[in-house]
């Protein structure tokens, strides 16, 4: 199917790309159908691009490419009506965050509500994270390829 992108003009989009999310993304609720579009298939960089409204496309980064203190992966997610480990999700689902950039402040990405999207039906929410210290503005820092032990840590200290 043909789609209309403000950003990147006029895009081929097949079924089994399409991302739903059933209750939007937060503030955007009407905007239930999604597309991730990255450079190359590999890219920790990506946008997701609403099928609805051609102006929405949210900058994201995958959580596994983010130079993240580890005890970020322990903290416990609420999904419908279950709470799970987020390391066991990240198995069957892709855990992005959204990026907020400006050009008059560093960037930095909403820790606090990842967006996840299970895999095998490529059915998407924006969750909130409970017990964490996390917050929606931390700091933007890719892991280095070369030294993952270096990690910093991008969640807020208490």
């Amino acid at each position: 199917m043909k789609v209309e992108s403000h950003r990147f003009g006029t895009l081929e989009i097949a079924e089994d790309e399409i991302i739903r999310f059933p209750h939007g993304i937060i503030g955007f609720p009407t905007d239930v159908e999604f597309v991730l579009l990255r450079k190359n298939g590999q890219s920790a960089l990506g946008w997701l691009q609403s099928l609805m409204t051609p102006q929405l496309a949210f900058p994201v980064v995958t959580i596994d490419a983010l130079a993240v203190d580890p005890s970020y992966y322990e903290a416990r997610i609420q999904i419908g009506a279950d709470s799970s480990d987020l390391a066991k999700i990240a198995e069957a689902h892709a855990i992005m965050a959204i990026v907020c950039a400006s050009a008059s402040l560093p960037p930095t990405v909403n820790l606090l509500a990842p967006v996840i999207v299970e895999l095998s039906t490529r059915t998407g929410a924006q969750v909130f994270l409970n017990d964490t210290k996390c917050s929606t503005a931390e700091p933007f820092a890719l892991r280095e390829p070369k030294a993952p032990a270096a990690m910093a840590c991008a969640c807020a200290a208490p």
